[in-house]
């Protein structure tokens, strides 16, 4: 890599960074400014036994606001909640 190189690198990524948080930034206000956020107002809720041939029943709680849609991912983790597949 030259001394040149070098110098633009930092400078470039700088600047791709910068225009990132400007893009996120513009793109959530406008967002904020017509939608509420999501608030719980119920927790979710996990129930069953968390054994092979076993039912996990998942509850999304009760929230007010926008949006409202839910997603569902079951993950297999370790005991400490770490190393999850899924």
């Amino acid at each position: 890599m030259t001394k040149h190189m070098r110098r633009l690198f930092p400078l470039g990524l700088v600047s791709l960074v910068a225009g990132l948080v400007a893009v996120m930034l513009t793109g959530t206000a406008g967002i904020a400014a017509t939608q509420a956020r999501p608030t719980n107002t119920q927790p979710p809720t996990i129930a069953g036994t968390p054994e092979v041939g076993k039912t996990l029943t998942a509850r999304e709680g009760t929230w007010t606001g926008d949006p409202t849609d839910y997603d569902y991912s079951w993950r297999r983790c370790d005991t400490d909640g770490g190393s999850c597949a899924g």
